[in-house]
């Protein structure tokens, strides 16, 4: 409630305002429905935990490893060019062959709120706009060896789900 709001009902008695009721109806409302979404994060994340420590624990008793990534000639994760044209196809919704940077942060938010412009100038190596070829040389050759798509989904997930 803007402070404003607050320094007015302070003011006001019960009687003498004939707002402050609905005022009132309104705080009570919006606090009653931000408990709700903390208790339905708060239950998810609960969920989520031991989903991932029974997960853990079928893990260590099974021996299970991870199923590897196809990996390219420098130890990274492999990008075909296919899988990268789906990805392209959902950033492209023009169909230009290029993608600026207002594009892709729009495209990002879907997943990352809170993207700055700066972090998509560091993505896009401060270049303006970057096209389906450009962005395939770069991604080729990568050299990540520690990225769990899994978890990095689940992320994104949660970040999701909490921001809603």
């Amino acid at each position: 409630m803007p402070k404003s709001a607050v320094s007015a009902l302070s003011t006001c008695t019960y009687t003498s305002c004939s707002w402050a009721p609905a005022l009132l109806s309104e705080l009570f409302l919006a606090t009653r429905a931000a408990f709700k979404r903390v208790a339905r994060a708060q239950a998810f994340l609960r969920a989520c935990q031991r989903s991932m420590a029974e997960r853990s624990k079928r893990a260590a008793e099974t021996k299970d490893t991870p199923v590897p990534l196809p990996r390219n000639e420098k130890g990274g994760i492999l990008i075909t060019e296919d899988e990268l044209k789906v990805a392209w196809e959902f950033f492209d919704t023009s169909g230009k062959g290029k993608l600026t940077m207002s594009e892709i942060k729009r495209r990002l938010q879907t997943f990352y709120k809170d993207i700055t412009t700066r972090e998509v100038k560091f993505l896009l190596n401060n270049q303006p706009e970057i096209t389906f070829d450009e962005l395939y040389a770069l991604l080729k050759d990568n050299q990540l060896t520690n990225f769990d798509p899994v978890k990095e989904a689940f992320k994104v997930l949660v970040i999701t789900f909490l921001s809603s």
